[in-house]
């Protein structure tokens, strides 16, 4: 028996669509799927996030997290009183409770709160955020972890190896053998995509002449900006083909874009594991540019063409050939197409992820 009654796992309120807390929300309704409780932590009550459709069990903890080790009377008050009014407002219980707070959540508050013996992990979506926070919260970081008062599960292996370097045995601060540094997996939700079958898929995609080319602005904006101005200086042909925005929609509406695009532009400059990749790919697309790092654990030959950020005419004649092979070879691009996708399902499932769980938790039992 999994020896911690409920896991924690700790969320920005922050509504604007984002892999990492949808990885987080994801991997609750795992744990409950194997029978041990679990929830998501907003500080706001009543917040969720509603920009994929999820039945998420949220919990609310409108405290300072110091309240945890310092309970002032006012914290007390303060944690009374949204109590009585809110239903799911939560107490942390120090024994039974295992915390997970992202990776950008270390601070001097949640480092106090391990120190003070509470069960807490960091989950590493993407280190780029851990090791960008002050030396002296990492090196405090890297002690508790030593003195294994701390786990670090890590969302991808670019992660992973990231940290498995960081804390090897030429770290002056650590000679371990990593029993609580972990390797979690993404998921892919099987809901949503394994609803339509490849046959439907190539349907959606051999409705338009055009090459549709999907790409999230927010990522690398001012490369597809350039880009454009690239292609309209060179005068060279782009009728035949139709870019497709990505900018804050819903799960549902990002999903029926990439069903029916061949292509999707990557200009992100780094990525912990590059989820908005990974679902192109489980829609049927093709990636062109970069694999933003993370995104080297499932890109191949068939799925990828990689292609500097800078190199425009280069991005260009790729997409070119991409028309030019779809056009021509119908039936090879949609076995390739159709084959990269299945490959990717298989490896990110919820029994991947369900098998990764059991065996970090056969550590706490």
């Amino acid at each position: 028996m999994f020896r911690f009654k409920r896991v924690l796992f700790f969320c920005h309120d922050l509504e604007a669509p984002s892999g990492g807390r949808k990885m987080i929300y994801w991997m609750s309704d795992t744990l409950n799927s194997m029978n041990i409780e679990a929830c998501v932590v907003h500080k706001n009550p009543r917040f969720k996030l509603s920009w994929f459709s999820n039945q998420t069990t949220v919990k609310y903890f409108p405290n300072k997290l110091d309240y945890l080790y310092q309970k002032s009377i006012k914290s007390r008050l303060k944690q009374f009183v949204y109590s009585i009014i809110y239903s799911d407002v939560i107490e942390i219980n120090k024994n039974e409770d295992l915390l997970i707070f992202p990776e950008t959540w270390l601070s001097n508050q949640t480092l106090k709160i391990i120190e003070e013996e509470f069960n807490v992990w960091f989950a590493i979506q993407n280190s780029y955020f851990l090791l960008n926070k002050e030396n002296q919260l990492i090196d405090r970081l890297l002690r508790l972890f030593k003195n294994e008062k701390v786990h670090l599960i890590c969302f991808s292996q670019l992660n992973f190896q990231i940290m498995y370097n960081l804390i090897g045995s030429n770290n002056p601060l650590l000679q371990t053998e990593n029993k609580n540094l972990h390797r979690f997996t993404v998921i892919l939700n099987p809901k949503l995509y394994l609803q339509v079958a490849d046959e439907e898929l190539l349907e959606k995609k051999s409705h338009s002449s055009k090459l549709k080319i999907a790409y999230m602005p927010r990522r690398g904006n001012n490369f597809f900006g350039a880009l454009l101005n690239y292609l309209n200086h060179k005068n060279v042909k782009t009728d035949d083909f139709e870019f497709i925005k990505i900018d804050g929609l819903p799960q549902e509406d990002v999903f029926s874009i990439l069903l029916s695009s061949h292509v999707f532009l990557s200009f992100s400059e780094f990525e912990g594991f590059g989820l908005p990749l990974a679902e192109a790919i489980a829609c049927g697309n093709i990636i062109v540019g970069s694999s933003a790092g993370g995104g080297r654990e499932f890109l191949d030959k068939q799925s990828f063409f990689e292609v500097n950020n800078f190199d425009y005419s280069r991005i260009y004649k790729t997409l070119r050939f991409i028309a030019n092979y779809k056009a021509l070879r119908e039936k090879d691009y949609f076995f390739k197409i159709s084959d990269s996708r299945s490959k990717i399902l298989n490896s990110y499932s919820e029994e991947n992820a369900r098998t990764m769980l059991n065996e970090i938790l056969l550590n706490f039992q």
